[in-house]
């Protein structure tokens, strides 16, 4: 339309899931540093069979006018969903519909720098076998942010805020949920999570056919429940207006310094976060409810042999730092130890 380039993009997508669970266990002892079965019969834990169907329209369009750019959209997802055992197949039929409008906009203000922000609806369905009165997860994302770039260097950063109508937990064995909790959805109600995510890069050439790239990113995110109710959701209980979520550190990042040849590079990355909760709550509460911080020093290495042939290697966690990763499901899971690795990559 005369100075102004637009792109609509129309899509329609028809989706079926289809699952049958058995799960059983059967106890061990641990005697000696040894495994043996204990006395006991095998049981077994979940027996279903749920479906869901979906079909999802969406309408997108691209508007740019010179250095403006607007991106509005619309997604419409109407989802029916099923819960039953092997025996019986699934029944119950509970249909969801939901509307995800989106902005986006970005000002090229200069060739080297650009200003960017959107506002979008986001969800996750509730999945079949959920407790009756669950509700979908909802939240309203928004994000202002600025992006440089010139040559080789680059640098970003971008402020966010999601204020979750409702926000939920989804329960897993490794979330330390009961066998009968498996699979079903607990909601956590009014949450905000607001944050700032930075990255950079930089090349320099340092002759002989070697450059050197360093590239580092760091997040401060502060996520907290805006409501006070009671969940069953192991990693919810009890919370009041202004605690913690679970397992969100409030900072985390990593730098990495990258050697590049023709004949190959050398890349060393160190990784790191704050400590974390293992269950919501609030700033004061006891040390016991935390994971503390952890960093991890990782390197890899390539050596392009022909130009069909490269030989690599990489450690992760370098110094075998061990601390603990989580307390659920059954107690302290350490972090990876250190670990090698040497392979050849061939392209034939």
């Amino acid at each position: 339309f005369g100075p102004v380039d637009n792109d609509l993009e129309i899509g329609v997508r028809w989706h079926k899931d289809d699952v049958k669970r058995l799960h059983t266990q059967r106890p061990y002892d641990m005697v000696d540093g040894a495994l043996q079965q204990a006395n006991a019969d095998r049981e077994t834990t979940l027996n279903s069979h749920n479906d869901a169907t979906a079909i999802a329209v969406h309408i997108h369009d691209d508007i740019r006018f010179d250095r403006l750019s607007v991106l509005p959209g619309v997604r419409y997802e109407r989802i029916t969903t099923r819960t039953g055992t092997r025996a019986d197949g699934p029944t119950d039929p509970q249909t969801h519909n939901i509307w995800l409008p989106g902005l986006g906009v970005n000002v090229q203000v200069f060739d080297t720098l650009g200003v960017f922000g959107g506002t979008h609806k986001g969800f996750s369905p509730i999945p079949p076998g959920s407790p009756e009165g669950t509700v979908a997860e909802t939240a309203w994302n928004h994000e202002l942010g600025v992006r440089f770039a010139q040559g080789d260097t680059s640098l970003e950063a971008v402020g966010f805020y999601s204020a979750y109508e409702n926000m939920t937990g989804q329960c897993t064995l490794s979330g330390g949920c009961t066998d009968a909790q498996l699979d079903t959805q607990f909601n956590g109600g009014e949450a905000v999570v607001r944050g700032l995510e930075t990255s950079g890069k930089q090349a320099v050439e340092v002759g002989g056919g070697w450059s050197v790239a360093l590239d580092a990113n760091y997040a401060w995110t502060d996520a907290r429940f805006a409501a006070d109710f009671l969940s069953k959701f192991p990693q919810f209980g009890s919370v009041e207006s202004g605690d913690l979520l679970p397992y969100v550190p409030v900072h985390q990042g990593s730098g990495a310094v990258v050697f590049e040849h023709d004949l190959g590079q050398i890349v060393t990355r160190l990784s790191g976060r704050s400590g974390m909760r293992n269950a919501a709550g609030s700033e004061d509460e006891p040390e016991a409810q935390r994971i503390r911080a952890h960093h991890s020093l990782d390197m890899a290495a390539e050596l392009r042999l022909h130009r069909n042939l490269t030989l690599y290697s990489n450690v992760t966690n370098l110094t075998n730092k061990q601390t603990v990763a989580s307390w659920r499901p059954f107690g302290a899971r350490p972090t990876h130890p250190r670990k090698w690795m040497v392979g050849l990559k061939a392209r034939l």
